[in-house]
């Protein structure tokens, strides 16, 4: 009764459930915490900092640590170049579609929002219980695929300014997810301690990042749902950019596996580094915690309706 039947397999849809209602829980205690004045403005910054340079970054690190045969790491080099590009691709066009028709400090947000999706611990769990190991390795790439364009094209939206090299060579998550790729296609991994470290930071992302979602949730108000923006940009994340997606990975020869982490990855609701960004350039982050909270919520019916639509879930 609780499963949708892909790939040969099951997907239990009471385990995604769990994990998303956790993820709200976590974010109502962010909400008190806030609210009790633990968790103030400069907390919010402060947390943000260490998400964006330490725990995500170390996050992707931590899924590497797996070992592939030539034709997975073919694969996985695919998967993280198409995911980049594609993820560039629809920030940029979603910018400068959109960019003149809102406020200034609602632009890059937007396209952030509708843009990215949050591929590492929303989409690991979920992919992780429908795939097993393997499918958390493809994962690895499209999580490799999304720092990049966060780091990347994502901070040039949000600054308004190319970076310099010498910035560039000091942008820890950028390195951190290249040095991941290289690790992964060189049979690469970490000795103890190191590999523990990693993953002990890299479980600090999913509490960190929901905590101040639901912090940020104390300065909303109810008028806010009347926003269209806020609609159209969680119709485009949950709807429209995964179906386009999926038709350009099937045109670029993705099939099976691949192409169901792939698709499913793009599913996800809005990334929070788009909040943590807009956090830290003083953008609409009120926007961007609302369409994280909001989407989190309808990816319970979008994504069993997108494995319908793309016929994946036969």
């Amino acid at each position: 009764w609780g499963r949708i039947f892909l790939f040969g397999g099951y997907m239990d849809i009471l385990a995604v459930t769990n994990q998303i209602l956790m993820m709200l829980l976590i974010m109502g205690i962010g909400l008190l915490l806030r609210k009790a004045g633990v968790i103030t403005a400069q907390v919010i910054h402060g947390i943000s900092g260490i998400v964006l340079k330490v725990a995500m970054p170390s996050l992707v690190l931590m899924m590497v640590q797996k070992d592939g045969g030539q034709a997975l790491k073919g694969e996985f080099m695919r998967i993280a170049l198409v995911s980049f590009l594609w993820l560039s691709a629809g920030l940029v066009i979603v910018f400068f579609l959109f960019k003149n028709k809102m406020a200034a400090d609602r632009g890059a947000a937007f396209a952030g929002l509708s843009a990215l999706p949050n591929v590492g611990y929303m989409g690991l769990p979920i992919i992780q219980a429908v795939y097993g190991d393997l499918g958390a390795v493809y994962l690895a790439a499209a999580v490799v695929g999304l720092n990049c364009t966060i780091y990347l094209t994502l901070e040039i939206l949000m600054t308004g300014r190319l970076p310099k090299l010498s910035s560039l060579a000091g942008n820890i998550g950028l390195i951190l997810s290249l040095l991941a790729l290289v690790s992964f296609m060189m049979d690469l991994r970490l000795p103890m301690p190191f590999s523990a470290l990693v993953s002990q930071l890299g479980s600090l992302t999913t509490p960190l990042s929901m905590l101040l979602a639901g912090a940020r949730l104390m300065d909303f108000r109810l008028p806010a749902l009347k926003d269209k923006e806020l609609w159209l940009a969680i119709f485009v994340r949950l709807l429209a950019l995964p179906m386009a997606g999926f038709a350009l990975f099937r045109l670029l020869g993705f099939e099976g596996l691949p192409l169901g982490v792939i698709t499913l990855a793009c599913a996800m609701p809005g990334a929070v580094a788009t909040q943590m960004y807009a956090e830290r350039e003083k953008k609409d982050a009120l926007f961007a915690a609302t369409g994280v909270s909001l989407g989190t919520i309808l990816c319970l019916a979008s994504i069993p309706l997108v494995l319908l639509i793309t016929g994946l879930g036969k």
